[in-house]
């Protein structure tokens, strides 16, 4: 049977015998597959050779072609994705983890270097929100110690910082687990800790802490400071706010609470003051 490519317009000679319904063809000349028409007795020209697909075959080819296409849009999706989305550099993430470091010493001047190395990450890495949510979440700690080392003024100047930082870190990446995790804190500091657990999904050591903070029966959120030091052993925080809650009840356990902050940090100035 002679058929004709629908594209470069080749010739073509076809076994009658391999011709069935549904079957396709692929030219050797272009390798367009196609549906050949019944064959043409007018057709002229040399006569190439071409390849009989069957049935399968070729739903094979689509389903092949189909996944090719698919991946490759997957592809630029992601390579579009990447582009757009603003990255830490490696100066602002060796920042961001020397100040996370600092974040678990928890003494005021480890605090402030913590917000201080936050500050430059986030002049690194302009519109990302973690830099700014850790900053955010550094002058807040900072606040609830000025509290409760009794420097008030010192303690609302540092939440109005916070809570300023938190806002932004928010606005740039409203779901970013470190944003919401500072903005639940300010909510806490804030004396409105119902507010608070939208934010606090997370399942890290500080979310848990921020997560204690907020609940208001004390045997509970002794049992959540617990369970954040569990999930992060060196996060002195919140073994001193346990302590605190335990003073009266069990002084025992937290003096011994307050013995292995200072073992740690001995620089810790409000489990000093806790301890005395």
């Amino acid at each position: 049977m002679l058929v004709r490519c629908e594209r470069c317009r080749a010739a073509f000679v076809v076994q009658d015998g391999l011709a069935a319904p549904g079957f396709r063809v692929e030219c050797g000349r272009c390798l367009l597959v196609f549906s050949p028409q019944t064959g043409d007795p007018r057709i002229d020209g040399p006569a190439l050779v071409v390849k009989v697909l069957a049935p399968k075959r070729q739903g094979q080819w689509k389903a092949l072609l189909a996944a090719v296409l698919v991946l490759a849009l997957a592809v630029g999706a992601f390579a579009s994705w990447r582009r757009r989305t603003p990255r830490l550099s490696k100066a602002a993430a060796a920042r961001v983890a020397q100040g996370d470091a600092l974040l678990l010493r928890d003494d005021l001047g480890s605090l402030e270097g913590a917000a201080q190395l936050f500050t430059e990450a986030a002049h690194l890495a302009p519109h990302v929100a973690l830099p700014e949510a850790q900053r955010a979440f550094a002058l807040l700690l900072e606040s609830s110690s000025q509290r409760a080392l009794q420097n008030p003024a010192a303690a609302t100047r540092l939440l109005q910082q916070g809570i300023a930082a938190a806002k932004t870190a928010l606005s740039e990446s409203p779901r970013d687990p470190a944003a919401q995790r500072a903005m639940g804190l300010a909510f806490v500091l804030s004396g409105a800790p119902q507010e608070a657990a939208r934010f606090l999904s997370g399942g890290d050591a500080w979310t848990g802490y921020v997560r204690a903070a907020a609940l208001t029966e004390p045997a509970q959120a002794v049992a959540a400071f617990e369970a954040a030091q569990k999930l992060e052993p060196k996060l002195l925080r919140a073994a001193v706010d346990q302590a605190r809650l335990l003073l009266l009840a069990r002084p025992v356990l937290a003096k011994e609470l307050l013995s292995r902050v200072l073992v740690e940090n001995p620089r810790h100035e409000l489990a000093r003051l806790l301890a005395k």
